[in-house]
């Protein structure tokens, strides 16, 4: 433990944008999602909603992941981990709502497992923070939408800490801000979300310092199995989470499944998949 200068770090995006049907949740991600990438086919979907991202494939090439019921957290982190194993760069979960909500998820588990309060909450609330440190440690951007029912949000209100921006948008599908690390939205907002606020925010990402210095990069690449990857992670101070893309994109290396130094990003990598 020891005092460090505040200093600002690179890093990957973290925004969610909340609202009813209708709202333009999904356009309005895809939309930043562009001015973030500059190239749709950097760009995924881990669509829950039955198809309903395919809908805007007028836009661009961009990929999508379909998920269905039951909506274990486990599907979630396998589509992720496809997107990564890609070279995406941004990853829309549209939407993370059924994750608690919906069938086979946190909530389902939790009424369905026999027991205690206690011994429901150690069941199924693990599964819901393992899945929130997976969108933190992504080595992609993370855009999520969450439904909202009335006035109730159809998500834990406690993912919002994840977050650096989140929005709500109206029936006019204008964004009004709820939380802003970025300093940009409140500018910006009220407004409707679009590829040149997804530009302000990718300048906001990539302000300030690398997160991992040339030394330690060189110490990760050298890293020849994940005991090696393990015994270095535990050496260092991984309370700074900016370099959890960096370890996991060393682990994506060593499992065989991409090199992020060679990946060809000129078109898509792969046809709309289903995770069952």
């Amino acid at each position: 433990m020891k005092l460090n200068p505040a200093t600002q770090k690179k890093q990957k995006l973290r925004l969610s944008l909340e609202g009813q049907t209708y709202t333009g949740k999904t356009l309005s991600a895809l939309l930043v999602s562009y001015g973030l990438a500059k190239d749709w086919s950097k760009t995924a979907i881990i669509d829950t909603e039955h198809h309903s991202a395919s809908f805007y494939n007028w836009l661009g090439p961009f990929n999508t992941i379909q998920i269905s019921a039951p909506y274990r957290t486990e599907k979630y982190i396998d589509a992720i981990d496809l997107c990564e194993s890609a070279g995406i760069e941004v990853i829309i979960v549209d939407s993370i709502s059924p994750e608690w909500v919906g069938e086979g998820g946190i909530l389902d588990v939790y009424c369905s497992t026999p027991g205690s309060r206690a011994q429901k909450r150690n069941n199924a609330f693990p599964q819901h923070h393992a899945f929130m440190s997976y969108l933190l440690e992504s080595t992609a951007h993370i855009i999520t939408t969450v439904r909202v029912s009335g006035s109730r949000l159809e998500q834990d209100l406690a993912y919002r800490h994840n977050f650096h921006a989140v929005v709500s948008l109206d029936q006019n599908q204008e964004a009004s801000v709820v939380k802003d690390r970025t300093g940009i939205l409140k500018g910006e907002c009220p407004c409707k979300l679009s590829l040149e606020i997804g530009s302000k925010l990718l300048q906001w990402c990539n302000q300030g310092e690398d997160p991992v210095s040339p030394a330690l990069q060189g110490q990760i690449d050298s890293c020849r199995n994940h005991e090696e990857l393990q015994r270095l992670m535990i050496s260092l101070d991984m309370e700074d989470m900016s370099l959890m893309s960096a370890f996991t994109r060393r682990r994506l290396e060593l499992d065989g499944i991409v090199s992020f130094r060679q990946i060809d990003n000129s078109g898509p990598k792969h046809p709309p998949m289903t995770v069952v």
